[in-house]
């Protein structure tokens, strides 16, 4: 049976699509609360770990709240976004434009800035 240079023309363009998708969804993102490894993280209000926490780098485009907080009480937040790279543009190309949708990316570390603050709370002397 002898197929149409169509059908090849398709066939590597798939090839490539999901070589680049595969390639494009590897990796993490690391959030860490750098004073304090107790702390719990939250991701939107779901938590994610504690001290240190990995996210998945690439996906859809959107905002994240991170947040710190220790004995029950928030200790520091940050607002992180996907950005837009060079990547996309080249998926968009061979994917019929969904690389500029499901691959922006954090960055490679997300770091909860917050106070110095103590591990443990220091205890009275009077106690």
């Amino acid at each position: 049976m002898c197929k149409s240079i169509f059908s090849y023309k398709v066939e590597k363009y798939f090839f490539i699509f999901f070589t680049l998708l595969i390639l494009s969804s590897c990796g993490s993102t690391q959030v860490v609360v750098p004073n304090n490894s107790q702390a719990k993280i939250f991701q939107n209000g779901k938590y994610i770990g504690k001290g240190s926490a990995e996210i998945t780098r690439r996906g859809l485009p959107k905002k994240s709240l991170f947040t710190a907080k220790f004995d029950g009480r928030e200790i520091g937040s940050v607002l992180a976004k996907r950005s837009f790279d060079l990547l996309p543009c080249l998926l968009s190309f061979v994917s019929y434009g969904t690389g500029l949708f499901f691959t922006w990316k954090y960055p490679e570390t997300i770091i909860i800035p917050v106070e110095n603050f103590p591990e443990t709370p220091a205890k009275s002397p009077w106690d």
